[in-house]
């Protein structure tokens, strides 16, 4: 709902799942982290929070673009980045929905995007092989269809002789 989107939006230190969420967001749509300040003062960390607010769940079209995201075309790098999320507990839709109901919902479609991108390596190949198939099987069939004319010719052929044969 419209509504839990912008209680997401809203937030201004949000839970755990809600920044996996909007990190894992952050990589399908290629937005880019900001750098901070990392916590223990030492050098710069990735901050997904802030950019995923503005770009992501700041968008009037976050619904759309999760409805129409290019799954068949999953960069490596993203699905390298996603994978490890598909086994984390804290990326379980179960723990996340107490911080968020709407970063439950999306959590849910990154892990069926990652187990999209998996069935879709797995059958990919196999689609080609059939296309293949598919392919020499019309080949034989045309090249058969083609015998037949022939021996068709061939047998009208013998019947004519046979039959001036007996006349």
């Amino acid at each position: 709902k419209k509504s839990d989107i912008v209680e997401v939006k809203a937030m201004k230190t949000p839970p755990g799942g809600v920044v996996l969420v909007s990190k894992a967001l952050c990589w399908c749509f290629e937005v880019a982290p900001k750098k901070v300040a990392a916590p223990d003062g030492k050098g710069k960390v990735d901050d997904y929070w802030e950019p995923a607010k503005k770009s992501i769940w700041g968008d009037p079209r976050l619904l759309d673009n999760l409805l129409h995201y290019d799954k068949d075309n999953i960069p490596e790098s993203t699905m390298a980045k996603l994978a490890p999320l598909e086994n984390d507990p804290e990326f379980e839709p179960d723990a996340i929905k107490k911080g968020s109901v709407a970063a439950c919902g999306i959590c849910k479609w990154v892990r069926a995007m990652i187990v999209y991108d998996q069935v879709a390596k797995m059958v990919g190949p196999k689609k080609e092989l059939l296309r293949q198939a598919q392919t020499t099987l019309a080949t034989a069939q045309a090249s058969l269809a083609e015998k037949k004319a022939q021996l068709k010719e061939v047998q009208d052929n013998v019947a004519k002789l046979m039959a001036d044969l007996d006349a």
